[in-house]
């Protein structure tokens, strides 16, 4: 009897001390099982599965017990295998100094490297990046480089960047009436996919043009441009990672 009680005990220690695979560990992790989850994904992380890195990883960095050194290694090896999210991660650790040198080199680097990998939260990184910087030394060349990729991360859902662009094209070397307008149609309209009603953010459109460009018929350009912009919303697919960041019932937009 005794020892029917022992291996009892046995198997029960055993079953708790279980490595789970990644499908029975991401399932505790969807859950929102954290604590049973993240030790078992540490398990296969340090096996070197990098779907178990980037979600520890992640965990570290904004996770109840945050750990920004632990955060940065197993992200990093996580990007060293492709994960594109893990590359994003990276590139707000190394722009924010986050355990590590703060270096503005390596964060564009890690956010280029994600945006290649057709992540859009890395396109708009990118452009948040040059638009601040725009902003501080008032050069053109950054303006263009903010616009590229607003206008990248919007083909990919990027609904805010709409806004964004309208932003840009507001005031400085970037600013364009036209452009403006464009952006501000294209912006109610891709809102209004997510609503029951027009948005009323902004005036009418006329309200942003000069009385000149309003006789020259601008306005019909602005809509034209507009109706080209909006067919490109959404229209390019994201990268598919396990944490799936960009993704929001298919369509990414931040808010």
């Amino acid at each position: 009897m005794r020892k029917i009680i022992f291996l009892s005990f046995i198997a029960l220690v055993s079953a708790c001390n279980k490595t789970l695979t990644f499908e029975e560990a991401y399932k505790l992790y969807l859950a929102e099982n954290y604590k049973d989850a993240i030790p078992q994904l540490q398990k296969i992380a340090d096996k070197g599965d990098y779907r178990a890195q980037v979600l520890v990883g992640h965990s570290y960095l904004s996770g109840n017990d945050k750990n920004p050194e632990q955060a940065a290694k197993y992200l990093k090896l996580a990007a060293n295998q492709g994960d594109s999210d893990a590359m994003y991660f990276l590139g707000g650790i190394y722009l924010e100094g986050r355990s590590v040198p703060q270096n503005e080199s390596i964060a564009l680097d890690y956010y280029q490297r994600a945006a290649n990998a057709n992540n859009p939260h890395g396109m708009f990184s990118l452009a948040f990046f040059y638009a601040s910087k725009l902003r501080k030394e008032g050069k053109r060349e950054d303006g263009l480089l903010a616009v590229k990729w607003s206008e990248q991360a919007f083909e990919y859902g990027c609904k805010v960047c709409a806004l964004s662009l309208l932003n840009l094209y507001s005031y400085g070397p970037m600013h364009d009436e036209i452009q403006k307008v464009a952006w501000m149609l294209t912006y109610n309209s891709i809102k209004s996919l997510f609503e029951s009603q027009q948005t009323k953010d902004f005036e009418p459109p006329y309200f942003f043009l000069s009385d000149e460009r309003k006789k020259a018929g601008k306005l019909s350009q602005a809509k034209y441009l507009s109706i080209l912009y909006s067919v490109k919303f959404a229209s390019k697919k994201p990268a598919n990672t396990v944490m799936n960041i960009s993704s929001d019932n298919g369509t990414f937009y931040m808010r």
